[in-house]
């Protein structure tokens, strides 16, 4: 989330979508932050909403998920 706030980034945080908590949304992405296996059925609810599921892993907060963020923001 600090990623997001010094990037001067729009999200919103622990969003419930369906009956399921989404870590961040921007724009049109749902974006969930773990370390276990995806919830397939989640995905499907969230697609359904008109989001684009998205899934990192701890490992991957980087400076290159910075980048990657700033672009789907533009």
């Amino acid at each position: 989330m600090e990623i997001l706030k010094e990037n001067h980034i729009p999200f919103r945080a622990k969003v419930v979508v369906k009956g399921r908590e989404v870590d961040f949304i921007i724009k049109k992405y749902a974006i969930d932050i773990d370390g276990h296996d995806q919830d397939g059925i989640k995905n499907v609810l969230l697609v359904n909403a008109g989001y684009i599921p998205l899934h990192f892993s701890n490992k991957e907060i980087t400076s290159k998920l910075t980048n990657k963020l700033k672009k789907l923001c533009l």
